[in-house]
């Protein structure tokens, strides 16, 4: 089953949120903090699969990472 929905000017979700004069995010989606448990175990060092991981989440205004 697949849901269709039209984005309409006033649907205040995908459009772009000023919150500085420097800052404007595309949309007003936010991807909040999770843990993707990619990185080296060892050193904790990001791998290239971090790098796959949230290319894939880019598509939000802003990416809450893992700290």
């Amino acid at each position: 089953m697949t849901t269709q929905f039209s984005v309409t000017a006033d649907y205040k979700l995908f459009t772009p949120l000023e919150l500085s004069k420097d800052l404007v995010l595309k949309n007003r989606i936010v991807y909040g903090p999770t843990t993707s448990a990619r990185s080296d175990p060892d050193t904790h060092v990001p791998l290239e699969r971090n790098i796959v991981y949230y290319e894939q989440r880019a598509g939000a205004g802003l990416l809450i990472t893992e700290g």
